[in-house]
């Protein structure tokens, strides 16, 4: 199969680009030089050229907060530049893969959100991204792939952030009142790969497993397992107002997503585990 990744200089493309070439696939990697996806001309032509099954479009404004004072940008981004990838693969015939986030609803559930729970997003980055799922279903062959709290090599992340903050001996105050599931790249890689390999379409839900937690307890367990420092202080959100307010409960129900791969998601611990190069679980 021959997949062509967009943003291949981002964090998720830096995971799924060589997991997916380790599956046997032929991988097309196109960073922002490679491919401005915000060129409607350079789009259609560069996916006409390549001629791939399937395009994975991880081309993303991920700025959280600053969405808020550049939404259109985000919106050019996220959703404009999604619908030219779209069309360019309806005119090919190729599927059209669009990582999406939690993001998308609004946190005030009290349960694990379903894939066909209605969203409803409480910032600018959330309303962009679920322009950008809505523009991936004006392609024929659509898959929309749900993630949270996603961390990895190759870009900035919560983890590499309390990791550089413990190791410089700074003071560590995390919110406990914010809730969701970790998730690996390696762990969104392969799920992305594996549902693409069985054809699937719609809206699939993938998180690392396990029980939900806060950021608080996800900054703990960072800390304990790589021994950076003391443990952090827990805080309420208020205590660090941002300009983009963030979902209070964003835990994604992943159960279609492992039924259709026949594959248990593995528990954010241990993903965190082979992230940070550490034997196995603190006892």
């Amino acid at each position: 199969m021959k997949v062509l990744v967009t943003g291949a200089g981002g964090m998720l493309a830096h995971a799924l680009v060589p997991l997916l070439r380790a599956r046997g696939h032929e991988v097309v990697g196109l960073d922002r030089d490679g491919l401005d996806v915000t060129d409607e001309v350079a789009v259609r032509a560069r996916i006409t050229a390549e001629r791939p099954e399937v395009v994975v479009q991880c081309a993303a404004y991920t700025a959280v907060d600053r969405a808020e004072e550049d939404e259109a940008e985000a919106v050019r981004v996220n959703a404009t530049a999604t619908r030219y990838v779209a069309h360019a693969c309806d005119s090919i015939g190729a599927s059209l893969v669009y990582p999406s986030t939690d993001y998308v609803f609004s946190g005030t559930a009290t349960t694990p959100y379903r894939p066909d729970d209605p969203p409803d997003p409480v910032n600018a980055y959330g309303r962009s991204k679920l322009a950008g799922e809505r523009a991936t279903f004006e392609s024929e062959r659509p898959l929309v792939v749900r993630t949270s709290w996603l961390y990895g090599d190759g870009g900035a992340n919560f983890v590499a952030t309390i990791l550089r903050v413990a190791g410089e001996g700074k003071p560590l105050r995390v919110v406990d009142d914010q809730w969701g599931r970790p998730t690996w790249t390696g762990t969104l890689a392969a799920a992305i790969a594996s549902l693409t390999e069985s054809g699937a379409h719609g809206v699939f839900h993938v998180t690392g497993g396990g029980e939900p937690v806060s950021w608080y307890g996800f900054a703990r367990e960072i800390v304990a397992l790589s021994n950076a420092g003391p443990p952090p202080e827990a805080v309420r959100s208020g205590d660090f107002p941002r300009p983009a307010r963030r979902p209070v409960y964003s835990v994604l129900e992943c159960s279609a997503t492992e039924r259709r791969t026949g594959e248990a998601l593995p528990d954010w611990r241990e993903s965190l585990c082979r992230y940070l190069g550490v034997g196995g679980e603190r006892e």
